[in-house]
């Protein structure tokens, strides 16, 4: 059934996630007019304090008090007298709703953290042509490095601390997709780890490879196995071999500003177009560079940047096949009227994908 749902989103457009406005209709209808195939609830930062990741997709650790929120800070309380007792509670909620396969609002979006996932829930973004729709978690690595332990220290360094937030994130995709899927359409969950960027360099140098490939591993089996396909976003340019040899359905890379970070793992690649995985490039810059492009001007550059990897060995019809588009990152970050240009000229590259890659 994935292997059809993928090759119907081939030369289609989607985006990130984030959004830069305040209010959620705005949001939706600029995703809507624009993103007709693969459309994305919007995460909105600036709508709220509580639109952040913590309070996203950490909720239920928060709620059970093994999180403190702080001064803009967010620590395990691994140090506080309780703490086993704590851990085990939070074991027996994960390891019930993992045997039942029911229990799954625990992981939920508080309503409050979320309104672009809920005002998305009510259909009026999602219009005749829509074939897929897609939600995002965060990422195990950039989250990891963010929380720390009661001591200060990364989280992600520590394998108990580091397991419950992976498996936290893992059953709040799979709330996604059951949420989602009422929807009436198939469901892809990106995971968002732009932290992999610190893998291999000087300050994180204790990072294991295979702690990063095992927490990405986990939450895109789990999207698997719940029906959805399972995606992953990181910009700049990191190490691609971590992602490409996971279980992925779909990769997606700044393939504007840092495409030559993909030329280094090509061989990767092309195990990982042979396996059936897709290609999201991120084409359209989430920067000001998008004030001197258009869609005409970021078609020809996506052309020429395919016929280049073409011609470094990576099957050219593998490529145009196995191909959707995107902004190269979120729009969160951006002015509504950068955002706004940004997904128009998506929008208009759309009309011509299928043509110049079909």
């Amino acid at each position: 059934m994935n292997e059809k749902i993928k090759k119907e989103m081939r030369h289609k457009v989607t985006a990130i996630g984030s959004m830069p406005h305040r209010e959620t209709e705005a949001a939706l209808k600029l995703m809507s007019q624009n993103i007709r195939h693969i459309p994305h609830w919007p995460q909105l930062p600036f709508r709220s304090s509580k639109e952040g990741f913590t309070n996203q997709y950490l909720n239920p650790m928060l709620n059970e008090e093994l999180l403190t929120f702080k001064e803009g800070k967010v620590f395990f309380n691994d140090s506080e007298a309780g703490w086993e007792s704590k851990l085990m509670r939070y074991y027996e909620k994960v390891l019930q709703v993992q045997e039942n396969s029911s229990g799954y609002d625990t992981f939920a979006f508080p309503e409050e953290a979320a309104a672009g996932f809920y005002s998305f829930l009510k259909k009026e973004a999602i219009g005749p042509e829509c074939l897929v729709v897609k939600g995002q978690v965060s990422g195990p690595l950039s989250i990891g490095l963010q929380i720390t332990d009661s001591k200060g220290n990364p989280s992600f360094y520590n394998q108990q601390l580091r397991e419950i937030t992976v498996k936290t994130l893992a059953l709040n995709a799979r709330w996604q997709i059951k949420k989602l899927e009422q929807l009436g359409y198939p469901v892809m969950i990106f995971v968002d780890d732009p932290g992999i960027y610190s893998y291999g360099t000087s300050s994180y140098v204790g990072l294991s490879r295979q702690d990063v490939q095992d927490s990405l591993e986990d939450i895109a089996l789990s999207v698997k196995e719940e029906g959805g396909l399972s995606g992953m976003h990181s910009c700049a340019g990191v190490d691609w071999s971590i992602p490409l040899e996971l279980s992925l359905d779909v990769i997606n890379f700044d393939a504007y500003d840092y495409y030559t970070s993909m030329l280094v793992y090509l061989e990767q690649l092309k195990n990982f177009l042979n396996n059936g995985g897709m290609v999201a490039w991120g084409i359209v810059p989430t920067s000001e560079s998008i004030e001197k492009e258009d869609s005409a001007s970021l078609l020809k550059l996506l052309q020429e940047r395919v016929e280049d990897m073409a011609a470094k060995g990576v099957p050219e019809q593998q490529l145009k096949e196995q191909m959707i588009v995107s902004p190269s990152c979120g729009a969160g970050t951006m002015s509504v009227e950068q955002a706004e240009k940004v997904y128009r000229e998506l929008g208009g590259m759309a009309e011509e994908l299928e043509r110049l890659f079909g």
